[in-house]
């Protein structure tokens, strides 16, 4: 696990939670008996013991998933996800931090620009006890391992959904290539490839996500370079995107036989993809498949003309 991620916890894992804010100063003065019970408290200790006590949580949600028998190492990796901040059972976790330090995400968030230093130390801290956490649990990883390794492209494909809409709201979309044509289903795959054969249009199918940075390195470097816009202008050129995991999209990809991205597919005969998107026999193979990022030279080195 990237204990880093959690570095972000007091910038973003308020911002889902169920926490609420504490009274206003002027409302909690009202309610106070005393001077002395209106004293502000020592924003640098509080601060600290709201550090402490999310790392407590995330402690915690490690032994719980640790103790967990699985069946497979991709349950085991699926459920890795529910110790980021993103998840919704660690914001429920760090939500009632929040709520019982008194704090809002505004002012923690406020005190971290002022006090840059301090958060560093904090977050070295709970880096280090993170980290020796996680040695406790050498040899359970090393149980896991000898797991059958179970559907992890899945696994992987269903915690970047979830990361991806966790952060949808803060994360503008890249922008996609605009010669490009959206398929939103399986109909319209099926309307774009028959063109495609009535015109003779070899095909690229392209499957994105906005969580996928591959994805988005395909587009920006390879698809948008001059050469490769140059041999593209001949093909019919579609692409799925497939961030929300949506029915349709899901079924795109499983009829396809997509089961992780960044997938290109390219096929030099349509019809036969027309045929198949029709009923009428088996899912033809795709002439040529990518699977990774490839910068445009080798992109164009495995395109046919």
């Amino acid at each position: 696990m990237k204990v880093m991620v959690l570095v972000a916890v007091a910038l973003g894992a308020g911002v889902g939670c169920h926490g609420k804010k504490s009274a206003a100063p002027d409302e909690q003065a009202a309610k106070s008996p005393t001077p002395a019970a209106a004293a502000k408290p020592d924003p640098v200790k509080v601060y600290r013991q709201l550090m402490a006590r999310i790392t407590d949580e995330v402690v915690a949600a490690m032994a719980e998933w640790a103790k967990t028998d699985f069946a497979t190492q991709a349950e085991a990796f699926e459920a890795l996800f529910d110790l980021t901040p993103a998840s919704e059972k660690m914001q429920q976790r760090m939500g009632k931090a929040f709520v019982d330090s008194g704090l809002t995400v505004d002012q923690v968030t406020a005190f971290m620009a002022d006090h840059p230093d301090i958060v560093d130390f904090e977050v070295g801290r709970m880096q280090g006890r993170l980290t020796g956490e996680m040695a406790k649990y050498e040899s359970r990883m090393e149980a896991l391992k000898k797991l059958p390794p179970g559907d992890m492209e899945g696994a992987q494909l269903r915690v970047a959904r979830q990361m991806g809409k966790a952060g949808r709201t803060r994360q503008p979309d890249p922008p996609v290539l605009p010669d490009w044509t959206k398929v939103a289903s399986l109909a319209e795959l099926r309307t774009q490839a028959e063109a495609a054969a009535g015109q003779r249009q070899p095909v690229i199918l392209h499957f994105r996500a906005r969580w996928a940075a591959p994805t988005h390195a395909i587009e920006e470097q390879t698809f948008a370079a001059a050469g490769v816009r140059a041999r593209l202008a001949s093909y019919r050129r579609l692409f799925v995107d497939v961030s929300d995991g949506d029915e349709a999209s899901d079924d795109l990809m499983s009829s396809l036989g997509v089961r992780a991205i960044p997938k290109v597919l390219v096929f030099t005969d349509p019809a036969r993809l027309a045929s198949f998107l029709a009923g009428d026999g088996a899912l033809p193979a795709a002439d040529v498949v990518f699977d990774s990022f490839v910068d445009p030279d080798a992109f164009l080195a495995r395109l046919p003309r």
